[in-house]
């Protein structure tokens, strides 16, 4: 079985693609749409990859990294953000500020997000 990856974003299309990304490398991959389900989640299960967006709009991103640190200081967290270009670069720089191990900002492609998560967080280990 390979390493458990939690996608949190709130934009459902989105996150269901990167699942799938995750899962056709070999990643055993959930995902959660929005930060209240991806914490819970979180907590019930344990990962070794969460890939959180930092604009949602029940619980923030900054919020979710907290909470996933607060939990467990070893699983990886990659914080993605799109807003506008200036916002998102603050955002993500907050991010890694608090204990995201590495950022992406929006747009990319799903395999310029695998390829940054095999470097934490190789699918089979």
């Amino acid at each position: 079985m390979g390493q458990r990856v939690l996608v949190i974003d709130d934009q459902e299309l989105l996150a269901d693609i990167i699942t799938e990304a995750f899962r056709d490398e070999g990643y055993e991959a959930e995902v959660a749409y929005g930060g209240v389900a991806g914490l819970r989640l979180f907590e019930r299960t344990h990962h070794s990859l969460v890939v959180a967006d930092l604009v949602m709009p029940d619980v923030d991103g900054l919020d979710i990294i907290r909470g996933i640190r607060r939990i467990d200081r070893v699983s990886k967290v990659i914080a993605i953000s799109g807003g506008g270009a200036l916002e998102s670069q603050l955002l993500l720089n907050a991010a890694r500020a608090i204990g995201a191990d590495a950022v992406m900002q929006k747009p990319f492609l799903p395999s310029e997000l695998v390829t940054l998560a095999a470097r934490l967080v190789p699918p089979e280990a």
